[in-house]
């Protein structure tokens, strides 16, 4: 009985694809890289550009996605263990053109998108229990200052994070946010970075959810 009472509040975006479905695709990504060798980029650029056509070989949905993908990386101090202070600015865009679901649409919050935010907590929200069913256009930016504090066990990091998610090609409420973290290298782990980050919204929607700590294992930047 509570199964029942609890689809009366899911959206309809979500309600209309119970079932079964097919979903293929078939894309491409262009990728350029001038960073410098290793595990930690402390110069160049990385610049990725990936497309995706849905329903290429058959399926319940037919729709077009695209992906843009920039990181820039800039060495602003070296000491004298050869430890390096590093800015990085990076920035997404995301679009979708046609009928999609939402299992494969934009969200947005936590690491590598706008920290401050539960993973995807920043998304356009339907139904009587304000349900995230994810948008065809996202965007995001940050700024982030990466500096060492042990050797190159430990590093840590300043950031402000920028982003959005609509249903469509517009701009709605841009959330910011400013925080502060970790990045720790154990050695049993390999080259494999522990990120921890503490992230306070500057700016939000009174529907996201939000979220002070962000952890990921094997997330370097």
């Amino acid at each position: 009985m509570r199964a029942v009472e609890d689809i009366k509040y899911r959206p309809e975006e979500i309600l209309a694809e119970r079932g079964h479905h097919v979903l293929t695709s078939v894309g491409f990504q262009v990728r350029r890289d001038t960073t410098n060798p290793g595990v930690f980029p402390y110069k160049g650029t990385v610049t990725t550009f990936g497309y995706e056509l849905y329903g290429a070989l058959g399926g319940d949905y037919n729709f077009h996605k695209f992906r843009l993908n920039w990181d820039g990386y800039q060495t602003i101090y070296q000491d004298l263990l050869d430890r390096r202070t590093v800015v990085r600015l990076s920035g997404f865009a995301g679009y979708i053109n046609g009928r999609s679901t939402f299992l494969e649409r934009f969200y947005e919050g936590g690491i590598g998108s706008v920290r401050g935010f539960r993973f995807r907590g920043v998304s356009p929200r339907s139904g009587l229990g304000d349900d995230p069913i994810g948008g065809d256009f996202a965007f995001t930016g940050t700024a982030e200052l990466n500096f060492p504090i042990y050797q190159e066990t430990l590093r840590g990091v300043v950031f402000m994070d920028a982003g959005d998610v609509e249903s469509d090609l517009r701009l709605g409420t841009i959330r910011t946010s400013v925080g502060a973290g970790i990045r720790l290298v154990l050695p049993f782990l390999g080259q494999t970075p522990i990120a921890i980050d503490f992230a306070v919204p500057l700016n939000a929607n009174r529907q996201d959810d939000r979220q002070l700590i962000s952890f990921s294992l094997g997330f370097s930047q």
